[in-house]
């Protein structure tokens, strides 16, 4: 019942101090709206893969090298890789590479539409779902890639040729007017808060590039190399083994290559080098040439949090010097009050409830603002935010 005459005085207040209300809500409105959209962007940023259930155990091996005063970080390496680690190296459960080839004029078999383009397309060896756990919402995630000439198309990519989900499994798509690949599955789109884009996946089964590339680790970077570690597997340890590995392989390259001990070949103050990096810090700790999508940077999500929690912070002492310079000109109907018999407990309580009804009132105007600048937004970051209510 008390907090229901509060509310009601508290109401009546707003209404009687009209132009102090309006100032005090509309400033806490707009700085709650600044903090919101930076912070809705800065959970975007730090949230890239965590889709994944296995984003702890992927890891990715990049290359280093100096070649001939040439400096090249690549986020490609050889396509001999991944087989022959898992080969030697207990500890990868699985592996998966992928081969961006560009965009795709995509159309179905015969049946005279037109070409669409499609710009997002990779192509993946069969273990992909089982790394990338991406829901197929028609196919066999067993067997959906594993024969040559088969492909996987996103939920929208499936909208837009065949107007259904459920019509896409067993036709087949012409590519560039040229081959004829068999659709086997369609996949759930991409969360957009992942570190590379496809509507088309292709097998890798039967691919001339794998088929006649060299056995040897740097002559052939076109691929991007992920590996599912096992469970309770040391990432350091890892590293350090898949390190000697490298170098390893590195010395009959450069023996092959170069009729050079790799020792030699770092005497001249060249390198080649394969480190890891774990694929949750793509996003925000990859400087890398050759990624499949722009990344981001960790320092500027420290900045824009920063801005956020000094905008919310000059908003909150704004909407308390208003409050408190208000309070010093309601002396009399604080005095009348105590007259009629109001304990010092119930004044402070009036007067929260009163700042409460305020900052409740800014946060839903925020709010509802958001939805109209949400789009605009979205163009301006280049993301797809959304509000996590």
């Amino acid at each position: 019942m008390m907090l229901k005459n509060y509310l009601k005085t508290g109401v009546r207040s707003l209404f009687k101090h009209k132009l102090f209300s309006l100032t005090n809500i509309v400033g806490l409105s707009l700085g709650v709206l600044c903090c919101m959209m930076i912070m809705m962007y800065v959970v975007h940023e730090t949230s890239f893969d965590q889709w994944n259930s296995r984003i702890d155990r992927l890891v990715r091996p990049y290359a280093d090298i100096n070649f001939g005063g040439t400096i090249m970080t690549m986020a490609v390496t050889g396509a001999p890789l991944a087989p022959d680690a898992q080969a030697i190296l207990p500890e990868i459960e699985d592996w998966c590479r992928f081969r961006n080839y560009g965009s795709y004029l995509v159309k179905v078999e015969g049946s005279g539409a037109q070409n669409i383009l499609v710009e997002e397309a990779l192509s993946v060896d069969s273990s992909f779902l089982n790394l990338f756990p991406v829901p197929l919402l028609d196919g066999d995630p067993l067997s959906c890639l594993k024969s040559p000439q088969t492909l996987l198309i996103s939920e929208t990519l499936a909208l837009k040729l065949f107007n259904s989900t459920q019509q896409a499994v067993g036709s087949s798509l012409q590519l560039d007017n040229d081959r004829i690949w068999k659709i086997t599955g369609v996949f759930a789109d991409l969360p957009a808060t992942t570190h590379f884009r496809s509507d088309l996946l292709l097998s890798l089964n039967g691919n001339r590039e794998i088929a006649e590339a060299p056995p040897l680790w740097a002559a052939n970077n076109n691929f991007h190399t992920y590996f599912l570690l096992r469970e309770g597997t040391d990432y350091e340890i890892f590293s350090k083994k898949f390190e000697k590995l490298s170098r390893e392989k590195m010395e009959i390259t450069s023996s092959t290559l170069l009729g050079m001990s790799l020792e030699d070949f770092e005497k001249t103050g060249q390198y080649a080098r394969y480190p890891l990096q774990r694929v949750a810090d793509i996003h925000l700790h990859s400087d890398l040439t050759v990624e499949l999508q722009p990344n981001g940077d960790f320092r500027y999500v420290w900045i824009f949090s920063a801005i956020a929690l000094f905008v919310l912070i000059i908003a909150c002492i704004n909407f308390m010097n208003l409050t408190t310079a208000k309070a010093s000109q309601r002396v009399k109907e604080i005095s009348v009050r105590k007259v009629m018999g109001s304990s010092r407990q119930q004044l402070i309580f009036q007067f929260l409830t009163e700042a409460m009804l305020m900052a409740t009132i800014s946060v839903m105007i925020a709010l509802a603002s958001s939805f109209f600048i949400l789009p605009w937004y979205n163009d301006l970051t280049g993301a797809s935010l959304q509000l996590p209510y």
